[in-house]
């Protein structure tokens, strides 16, 4: 509504700005990384950080991604990260890899981190 007064239950006027939704400008429409491709910026579409997987998974750190798309819980994934001080450019494989060979009786994660990581080893605890 263009221009209305925002009221509580009480009638008191909260804000009289606009409150029309914003719109995209004309012939900008889709991701950002599309855009940006469209308009020959490939350079930048290439940088461009993926805000909405970080929000999804709750981390940014690309080893708790990978850690978390590998099944870990973002519990487990943060305290194996912080307990053995894990690199934060690990790869998926590399994950992978850590995940099957670490010694999980040597390792100082709560119980319920452990059989997680069992878990995923195909494993019970």
């Amino acid at each position: 509504m263009d221009g209305a007064k925002t009221r509580t239950s009480g009638g008191k006027t909260l804000s009289s700005c606009r409150t029309a939704p914003l719109k995209p400008k004309p012939g900008l429409s889709g991701p950002p990384v599309l855009v940006l491709k469209e308009k020959g910026e490939i350079d930048w579409a290439e940088k461009l950080l993926p805000l909405h997987m970080f929000l999804e998974f709750g981390a940014w750190e690309r080893v708790l991604i990978n850690l978390m798309s590998l099944g870990l819980s973002r519990t487990s994934a943060i305290l194996l990260k912080r307990t053995v001080s894990l690199s934060s450019d690990m790869t998926l494989q590399e994950c992978r890899r850590y995940l099957d060979a670490v010694n999980l009786e040597r390792i100082a994660i709560p119980a319920i981190c452990r059989a997680e990581i069992s878990r995923l080893r195909g494993r019970s605890s």
